[in-house]
């Protein structure tokens, strides 16, 4: 599995520069005048990237047919799955802990709410992954690419339909968002350990 994973890495290392100095650059932004432009773009940033990383990973190995490759070796296919999902474990818990530091530098937040931001974003980036890597291990990168989009653009596209359509949407009277928002990142590790699962499944039965 160690060496599943220094090879992603290594494959990524190029487009990593791009990604790491991106992230560097919105963290550096949001230090500077987290105060005025609040945390949303920089946690936006972090959580796309965090799943972008792992399924530049996967295009990589799809285009070099390493999955053909690596199973003449003794390595299983659950182990290949599961270096995906580690990756994606890893870089969602780098891009979390620079969103902390981001958020202590900018003053913006106080110790707690710097702590909660950062949880909730490595959420949002296992919630991600959970759903797009069972769509990417069944069709192939280039064909689950616009499944992904029509995944992620629907909620937006009915959103904004529904502001033309002056329709509002119920609020208040339930649970309160802040009360729930520290247990959505546990419920998103359970949804990934079950993407896992189901990841490995529609693997075992693919064929190269």
């Amino acid at each position: 599995m160690r060496g599943l994973l220094k090879k992603d890495l290594k494959s990524l290392a190029q487009q990593g520069r791009v990604g790491v100095l991106l992230l560097v650059f919105y963290a550096v932004l949001f230090a500077l005048g987290g105060n005025e432009m609040g945390s949303s773009p920089l946690m936006g940033m972090m959580a796309m990237l965090s799943v972008l990383f792992p399924i530049t990973a996967l295009s990589y190995d799809e285009k070099a047919h390493w999955d053909r490759y690596a199973l003449t070796m003794p390595i299983s296919r659950n182990m290949l799955v599961g270096a995906k999902y580690l990756l994606s474990l890893l870089i969602s818990l780098l891009c979390a802990l620079l969103s902390l530091a981001a958020g202590l530098l900018s003053g913006a937040s106080p110790l707690g709410d710097a702590l909660l931001l950062s949880w909730v974003m490595a959420g949002v980036a296992l919630f991600l992954a959970a759903i797009t890597y069972p769509i990417y291990f069944k069709l192939g990168v280039e064909k689950a690419r616009f499944v992904f989009m029509a995944v992620f653009l629907t909620p937006t596209i009915l959103l904004l339909i529904l502001q033309q359509m002056n329709v509002t949407l119920p609020s208040g009277g339930g649970v309160q968002i802040e009360h729930i928002l520290p247990f959505l990142p546990l419920a998103a590790l359970a949804l990934f350990a079950a993407s896992y699962l189901l990841s490995c499944r529609i693997y075992a039965k693919k064929e190269f």
